[in-house]
């Protein structure tokens, strides 16, 4: 049934859609073999005990759809790469990346608008950059679907389907799942923090400062 497994066409999609780099962490799927269902990736959600394991499944479930996948965590006005799958800019690669949100682009409209878009990365300046920077040079259009935390993006998916238009409806188990995650982050930052010795629900700076380290 939808709620506990990809759709079919959702599973055909998820099927690899590109040579993987091999360099790039694999750890989920080395968990958990086989297309990762939503009803599966639930459960991994809430079994996760720290905000490593948390990304892992996000990314995990995200690359299913895509031919390249990023995660970028969000600070300030500063997006730095975390982890990339696909035919680009590597795992250890995209840890050097680094995108000012200063300038208009999509990482940008991500953060202010937070809400999913498939955009070109062929307009503007800064995107276009960023395309050179992930090796995904004409690869566009991408989603980039932000992922808040008391209403702060905290991160920021890239996804693109090597030059194959879509739009947000046609990945709509990802899109159900960014609640949860968000949530699942949430419940771990607090639990950290209230091992303290005074506990405060984390500020919007702790939450980011977390997902940094």
């Amino acid at each position: 049934t939808p709620s506990t497994a990809l759709s079919r066409g959702a599973a055909d999609r998820s099927r690899p859609r590109g040579s993987s780099d091999s360099s790039s962490s694999d750890t989920s799927t080395r968990r958990h073999r086989g297309p990762l269902t939503s009803a599966a990736a639930v459960r991994l959600l809430d079994d996760a005990t720290g905000r490593d394991a948390v990304l892992d499944v996000l990314f995990s479930f995200a690359r299913q759809f895509f031919d390249y996948s990023a995660i970028f965590a969000i600070h300030e006005e500063v997006a730095e790469g975390r982890e990339a799958y696909g035919p680009g800019a590597s795992s250890d690669e995209i840890k050097h990346v680094t995108v000012p949100l200063t300038q208009p682009g999509v990482l940008a409209d991500a953060r202010d608008r937070r809400a999913p878009a498939v955009a070109s990365l062929d307009a503007r300046p800064a995107d276009r950059q960023l395309a050179a920077q992930l090796g995904r040079p004409g690869a566009g259009p991408a989603l980039v679907l932000p992922i808040a935390i008391k209403n702060r993006v905290v991160l920021v998916l890239y996804a693109d389907r090597g030059g194959d238009a879509f739009e947000p409806s046609d990945v709509p188990e990802l899109l159900a799942i960014v609640p949860r995650v968000a949530s699942t982050l949430e419940r771990i930052i607090i639990r950290k923090k209230s091992r303290g010795p005074s506990f405060e629900r984390p500020t919007e700076s702790a939450v980011r400062d977390d997902l940094k380290a």
